[in-house]
């Protein structure tokens, strides 16, 4: 039988706990911020077309800065 006094802890424990997890999930969600970059290049070479490369310049993924 559990006491009545050690509900709330008890109850306190598992709120906290839920909430790391689901903090912890959120981070693991966060995507890379956006490079900016807009050209491609290869090995000693000019600037190239960025089509098919799967570069930073023909993706531009990411997260927006925020600062």
């Amino acid at each position: 039988m559990i006491r009545r006094s050690m509900i709330a802890p008890l109850v306190a424990v598992l709120a906290l706990t839920t909430l790391a997890r689901e903090a912890d999930a959120g981070a693991r969600r966060s995507r890379p911020l956006k490079t900016g970059q807009t050209t491609c290049w290869n090995d000693g070479a000019p600037a190239i077309d960025c089509a098919g490369t799967g570069q930073d310049g023909e993706l531009r993924r990411g997260e927006p800065r925020a600062y």
